[in-house]
């Protein structure tokens, strides 16, 4: 791995932890300027809109731009829209800065993945991917944390500047890089002509090559389950009589370090533990099994411990997903194709919670769970059922 790879790595992670703190310190600020926790969900739709209508074009400006400059581009730009966030007083003008910050926010990740299949080796990618989720999970639990801490401390506008900070600081990283020479020479040969071809071809190569239809569809499903889960775990504490928000910050705190322990023993393998689809679909039944533990037990220990696996699923499922859609996809299109995804599971995630706050108004979280991990067995089984019926053909 290089040096410039390892500066890449140090400086998306930190980028990510201001996007992680982020959540935090948005949702603190709005409720600061609404009054009303109720308006959240307008606030996770306006973050999603920009991933719908922009998905498709910010993969083109990846594939085809240099993506140096387009990742100090959305950094630098966050700054100046974190400060403007953590001085506003006017709702609709917080509106349009979270829209601006969730708009520059669309080809970051798409442009890192793009970065690592440019300059590593084919091989090397589940433990490059495996090392991304052990960072995901110590900035999920950092950020998550931090901002927790920091908001009771010195409120939300300061932990918004702290967010422009972690850009800043990002961006300066990756405007020292080097070893950009192969992105010099596939930007210079950009054309501009065929604009809405070139956006395309990553849904059409998505449809026409079905070896990166499963991943997607594995890995989108773990986005919904876990937007879905997420919200119900508070509800069910209280429901529980388990304690108050600190439990559920325990449950966060024991999935992130599950995730954290997976990725940290997949990163000493030269082989993905889940391969084929019935493996996948053995992980889900076991996500599943989790989850309705989870909704049945009384004990908060027993819950924090099936918790974790539930880290240990989605980090297989994520690694696997990943991994799998580098290593089939071109390497001039792997922009476009992870845009495609994000366009996709971006308001699907928003989807999810919208119907997990629907169902928790209306059901008890523990009956919801319940449910949930019951359609996952269903599907798990459907899955180990086609691949069944593939291998007698």
């Amino acid at each position: 791995m290089t040096r410039s790879f390892w500066r890449l790595f140090y400086g998306s992670s930190f980028s990510r932890l201001g996007t992680s703190f982020s959540l935090v310190a948005i949702m603190s600020k709005f409720y600061d300027l609404s009054g009303s926790a109720q308006d959240w969900g307008i606030l996770l739709s306006i973050r999603a809109i920009p991933f719908i209508l922009f998905g498709l074009v910010s993969g083109l400006l990846v594939d085809r731009f240099h993506r140096k400059y387009v990742l100090i581009i959305c950094d630098f730009t966050r700054v100046f829209i974190f400060l403007g966030l953590a001085f506003c007083t006017n709702l609709m003008w917080f509106y349009g800065l979270v829209f601006l910050g969730s708009l520059f926010t669309v080809p970051y990740d798409p442009c890192v993945k793009s970065l690592t299949v440019s300059w590593m080796e084919r091989g090397e990618l589940l433990k490059i991917n495996s090392l991304a989720e052990t960072a995901r999970s110590l900035v999920s639990i950092t950020g998550l944390a931090l901002a927790g801490v920091l908001i009771s401390a010195i409120g939300s506008k300061w932990c918004l500047i702290f967010d422009a900070f972690t850009y800043f600081v990002a961006a300066l990283n990756i405007l020292f890089l080097k070893g950009f020479e192969r992105e010099e020479s596939r930007a210079s040969s950009f054309s501009t002509n065929a604009y809405w071809q070139n956006i395309k071809e990553g849904t059409t190569f998505i449809r026409s090559e079905k070896s990166v239809l499963y991943p997607i569809f594995v890995w989108t499903l773990m986005v919904f389950l876990i937007g879905f889960e997420g919200p119900m775990f508070f509800p069910l504490v209280t429901e529980k009589q388990w304690g108050g928000a600190n439990i559920a910050g325990f449950i966060v705190a024991c999935i992130a370090s599950g995730s954290l322990i997976t990725s940290l023993a997949i990163a000493h393998l030269k082989r993905l533990p889940i391969h084929s689809i019935s493996a996948t679909a053995l992980v889900l039944l076991l996500d599943a099994l989790a989850l309705y533990f989870i909704s049945q037990v009384n004990f908060v220990g027993s819950a924090l411990a099936f918790a974790s696996v539930l880290g240990v699923t989605e980090t297989l499922f994520n690694t696997y997903a990943i991994t799998e859609i580098q290593t089939k996809t071109p390497e001039n299109m792997i922009g476009r194709v992870f845009s495609v995804i994000s366009s996709l599971q971006e308001p699907l995630r928003v989807g999810a919670v919208f119907v997990a706050g629907v169902l928790i108004q209306n059901f008890a979280a523990s009956k919801t769970l319940h449910a949930a991990s019951l359609l996952e067995i269903g599907i798990a089984g459907l899955i180990f059922l086609f691949s069944l019926s593939r291998n007698f053909r």
